[in-house]
């Protein structure tokens, strides 16, 4: 049996009223679909270069020391009554419902509770500390007036971490080194990041920084001071540009350990252990790189580590529908993203021209003059090697991606 495995769900037309230009372009390329305000469907070729986006985030957190484990999205409203966010926290953003047995459920649009009654279960002593939890899970904000897409969502795939010291001196180090953690990660994408001293909000505790990347439609003012950028609000100040937040890191202390009791055994007795919490939008990083790179109409994607994230590396369009070579090319390339576009109700033109409109960075078209001469063509919007060996096509295919596929 074979099933349609066409991940293209392009639209050819959108509405202008549907906002900024790189939105319009992830609908009407197919990476994603409106359901409701601020709600989307995550269509197959988004959803890929999202996965891309988590794993990059995922390796990175690894290597720094962090360990990964998964919350819930709904919690238990009576974690948030214990902090004392149940009835104050949010306001109308905040989703509480109420179950079969009259208690009250969050959808969690943050951690913090859920995190600290976790270390209260299974973390005694000090030895175990420092210690940074994260977790990448959809989050749910019940925003005002939702705009700019994914950009700012109801509903938007979140990193938070939360850290856990025993004394304020460590927690102030592992604050400012999982802060540098975050903005190497952004930088990756090629940002550049500013670290803002910002405003505590509804998190809590005494110092916050936004992570802001400068953008044309950007929210965030950043006032840059002599003693460093700020988001907040000043009067008299000049040097103002705009950017995005795509990530926030706020040293909690003992804002919530102090209300769950949250103590570790020292060698001077029982202490309170001291948090910071971190946030990276997943989802709303994939809206910036999309407002960042693509241009002409087109979506284009960045290499990171030496590998685009664009949904497939390379395009392979069979002009026949049983192709040896075809099978021996995507063989040969097995270490990349391949996708064979063998769709039969479309034509060559069309096929080209959605790989464009995606961002798939090489295509390769194989017709009869592929077939009896085993070689073939791999092109790019900016390049082309022709008469490529299967022998040699891994060593072209290398060279295009990491060199001259720039966006």
């Amino acid at each position: 049996m074979k099933l349609n495995a066409n991940p293209f769900f392009a639209t050819k037309k959108t509405k202008s009223s549907m906002g900024i230009e790189s939105h319009q372009l992830l609908v009407q390329a197919g990476f994603i679909d409106q359901v409701g305000s601020g709600l989307y469907t995550w269509l197959p070729l988004g959803f890929k270069v999202l996965n891309k986006i988590v794993n990059i985030i995922r390796v990175s957190l690894d290597r720094a020391g962090c360990q990964e484990l998964l919350f819930p999205t709904i919690q238990p409203g009576e974690l948030w009554e214990k902090s004392g966010r149940l009835a104050s926290a949010y306001g109308d953003e905040k989703l509480v419902i109420t179950d079969r047995g009259k208690k009250k459920l969050v959808y969690g649009p943050t951690a913090e509770e859920i995190s600290v009654d976790l270390f209260t279960k299974h973390f005694q002593s000090y030895k175990q500390l420092p210690l940074v939890l994260h977790n990448i899970q959809w989050k749910f904000r019940d925003e005002i007036r939702p705009r700019f897409g994914i950009k700012r969502a109801r509903e938007f795939l979140m990193l938070d971490a939360y850290s856990f010291d025993e004394s304020i001196e460590s927690a102030h180090q592992t604050y400012q080194y999982i802060n540098k953690v975050f903005q190497d990660i952004l930088s990756q994408f090629g940002f550049n990041v500013i670290s803002a001293r910002a405003d505590s909000g509804e998190i809590g505790g005494d110092l916050s920084h936004e992570l802001i990347v400068e953008g044309e439609n950007g929210e965030v003012k950043v006032h840059q001071l002599a003693d460093g950028p700020s988001s907040i609000e000043i009067e008299n100040d000049e040097n103002v540009i705009y950017g995005n937040e795509v990530g926030h890191t706020f040293y909690l202390g003992d804002t919530y350990s102090s209300k769950f009791n949250a103590k570790i055994a020292t060698a001077n007795g029982d202490s309170i252990v001291y948090m910071g919490c971190y946030g990276i939008g997943v989802s709303r990083v994939l809206g910036v790189i999309a407002e960042k790179y693509s241009q002409e109409g087109k979506l284009n994607w960045p290499v990171v580590n030496g590998r685009s994230i664009a949904p497939y590396d390379i395009t392979i369009i069979p002009l026949h529908e049983e192709s040896q070579l075809t099978q021996q090319l995507a063989l040969a390339l097995k270490g990349y993203d391949v996708l064979i576009d063998a769709r039969q109700d479309t034509s060559l033109g069309e096929k080209l021209g959605d790989a464009e409109l995606t961002g798939i960075p090489l295509r390769i078209v194989i017709g009869k003059k592929e077939e009896q001469s085993c070689t073939f063509d791999i092109k790019s919007n900016h390049s082309k090697i022709s008469g490529v060996t299967l022998e040699a096509v891994v060593d072209r295919v290398k060279e295009l991606l990491t060199n001259k596929y720039m966006p």
